[in-house]
């Protein structure tokens, strides 16, 4: 079973509640109250669904790096369609934005070829499978404690990115 957190601020289309009660997938959902608290390491979640807020004026950057430090995808909903939201959605590291309205098939798409694509991670002659929680070095099994993996998978999700020690 794939277990997708949802977040959102203010809003969940109808769209939405249908394809959560009719879905293959097991949910998590959470309404984001406050930015003082962000933490997520606590939720086993495979996959996130970030709903932006309609209001442009709440910052969702904070809740976005906060899944990431979990290393695992997120998908950005955004019903402004506001171009800016989509380069911060990607610069900071969601695999895949849409704005409203995004038909359930494409999201359902998308979950299915992300969480394909992240299972394995390749760097030169490193190879991490996610979710078995497996390091390869020319085909030696690295003997990882929980936190090292976690870090190392994270640099490989973001090659060639200087990832400073709060997001770390």
């Amino acid at each position: 079973m794939i277990n997708i957190l949802v977040l959102y601020f203010d809003f969940v289309s109808s769209n939405l509640i249908n394809f959560l009660v009719s879905s293959k997938y097991s949910f998590f959902v959470n309404q984001i109250l406050s930015l003082d608290i962000l933490n997520f390491s606590n939720i086993k979640f495979d996959l996130a669904l970030l709903f932006l807020p309609k209001q442009s004026n709440i910052d969702f950057v904070p809740v976005l790096m906060a899944l990431l430090i979990c290393a695992k995808p997120v998908i950005v909903l955004d019903p402004s369609q506001n171009h800016k939201n989509k380069a911060t959605s990607r610069d900071s590291g969601a695999v895949a934005y849409f704005s409203y309205p995004v038909s359930i098939d494409l999201i359902d798409k998308a979950i299915l070829k992300i969480l394909s694509s992240f299972e394995t991670l390749f760097y030169a002659d490193l190879k991490i499978n996610t979710k078995l929680c497996t390091a390869y070095r020319n085909n030696i099994n690295l003997k990882l404690r929980k936190k090292e993996f976690d870090i190392l998978t994270l640099f490989l999700r973001f090659p060639n990115k200087v990832l400073t020690k709060e997001f770390i």
